[in-house]
């Protein structure tokens, strides 16, 4: 008998429903209009995923700068992503377990639900929960990215990119500038914080005249490489090893697929590991939410990806670019690195 998947099921059904009710099509305005609270839907509890809806806030700033951001997500990351953005006036976190702490998701979607809003966004059109945030509030404009892309003239490639299908299907709603510049993802990053990052960094290198790589050797399940690959890979860099010192930032779990071999850093703050990832010059690492910390900063971040799902998740902005390591030898992918560096 197959497997029963109640999830499937309820995904499907909420798409079919939501789907008839969020019919988004662009306004027919030629004026901007008035919008002064509005909600963004991201409830998803991983780092990555919050992360990756930073530039379409960054969009909705600069087109409606005087306006107050809602934010619902899921698990509290969102309180320190966003721990300096004054635009962001409350947050409706979901608790990562349901069901564990049942009485707290109701009461936050309770709240939701009876909060009036100007618009609703909701950032990823393949999450349910996404799209009952977006059409159950009260909300003169509701934008739920559905869309005839063929219409309209501008890089359809952009559309694969879950962090810039958002604000191409902003701007199309708006009748806004297609061309204008994409925003690149950030955590604004303090003076202090920054300072702190530089202070971690110079107190661990072990020789200051060289520059400085950063690895993080760890990733969700199957996108994580193993200790030989590791191995291999940083023998692969050993043309580099003249100007560049390595360093290895550790995750939550304190483990090393390098064994320990270069310094390391640990920290279980977001903030502090990207003030860390500010002051080095290139960032390595697997298809994780750390890779996408690092792609708020100014560092260089080089993603390392199994499977063909680059064209989605790749870090962009600076010189930052991704690998398919499924389609070139460790020798190659060094030769890569080393000419972008140097």
């Amino acid at each position: 008998m197959a497997n029963f998947n109640i999830n499937a099921y309820r995904r499907k059904g909420t798409k079919i429903i939501t789907q008839f009710f969020l019919k988004t099509k662009p306004l027919k305005v030629s004026e901007k209009p008035i919008i002064n609270k509005i909600l963004i839907s991201r409830p998803n509890h991983r780092l990555g995923n919050q992360l990756l809806i930073t530039p379409l806030i960054q969009e909705i700033k600069h087109q409606f700068p005087d306006a107050k951001i809602y934010l619902f997500t899921k698990g509290t990351l969102s309180l320190e992503i966003f721990k300096h953005d004054p635009s962001i006036v409350k947050h409706f976190n979901l608790p990562k377990k349901h069901f564990k702490d049942f009485y707290q998701y109701l009461r936050v979607w309770t709240e939701l639900i009876f909060t009036k809003f100007d618009l609703c966004v909701n950032c990823d059109s393949s999450s349910s929960s996404g799209r009952i945030a977006t059409m159950l509030p009260y909300s003169k404009y509701k934008l739920n990215h559905v869309f005839n892309y063929d219409v309209w003239d501008f890089n359809k490639e952009l559309l694969q990119h879950i962090a810039i299908k958002p604000i191409i299907d902003f701007r199309i709603y708006f009748n806004l500038n297609l061309a204008a510049e994409i925003p690149k993802l950030t955590i604004q990053l303090t003076p202090n914080e920054m300072e702190t990052g530089e202070l971690i960094v110079t107190n661990l290198k072990q020789n200051k005249d060289l520059k400085t790589i950063c690895i993080f050797t760890n990733a969700t399940k199957n996108k994580c490489y193993d200790e030989n690959w590791w191995a291999s890979f940083i023998t692969a860099l050993d043309p580099l090893k003249n100007e560049y010192e390595i360093i290895e930032l550790l995750p939550i779990e304190n483990i090393s697929k390098v064994n320990f071999k270069y310094p390391t850093i640990y920290s279980t703050n977001i903030r502090e590991m990207a003030s860390i990832i500010e002051n080095v010059d290139c960032f390595i690492s697997g298809d994780c939410g750390v890779m996408h910390l690092a792609s708020t900063t100014n560092t260089t971040t080089v993603g390392l990806f199994k499977f063909k799902n680059i064209s989605k998740y790749k870090p962009y902005g600076n010189d930052n670019f991704a690998i398919n390591t499924s389609e070139m030898s460790l020798a190659d992918i060094g030769k890569k690195i080393n000419n972008l560096l140097n």
